[in-house]
């Protein structure tokens, strides 16, 4: 490692870096580093971008939802949600869809499941 020490500059050069400087190469390796990143860079740029809007339909969106009770269990706004199972031959995505938040639909059915509310019936073929 080359220490240089004055009053006015305190420079400190890796062996590495002052390898690099002695070799005659040197500039075509720096122009070689600065062409390869600028080519990297236009490659990401030339990426499609993601798909945005309306998200891909899960093939567990086509499955039927089926009432298991005769009276509906749920109070306040789970009660209208629940309801909505109710309109002969819902399916899972036509819930989503209709309840419009797609996370609150999921967590409605996964209790409604665990609870034994309702099943899910898989699409006939």
């Amino acid at each position: 490692m080359v220490v240089s020490n004055s009053y006015t500059e305190a420079r400190v050069t890796s062996p590495g870096l002052a390898r690099l400087r002695a070799n005659p190469n040197a500039e075509a390796i720096r122009q070689q580093t600065v062409a390869d990143q600028q080519r990297a860079r236009e490659q990401v740029a030339a990426k499609p971008p993601k798909p945005t809007g309306r998200p891909r339909r899960s093939p567990a969106d086509a499955a039927v939802i089926v009432v298991q009770v005769a009276k509906n269990p749920k109070r306040g706004k789970a009660k209208e949600r629940f309801a909505l199972y109710r309109s002969g031959g819902m399916t899972i995505g036509a819930y989503k869809a209709a309840v419009g938040d797609r996370e609150q639909a999921d967590r409605d059915i996964l209790w409604d499941l665990r609870k034994g509310f309702i099943r899910v019936v898989a699409p006939r073929t």
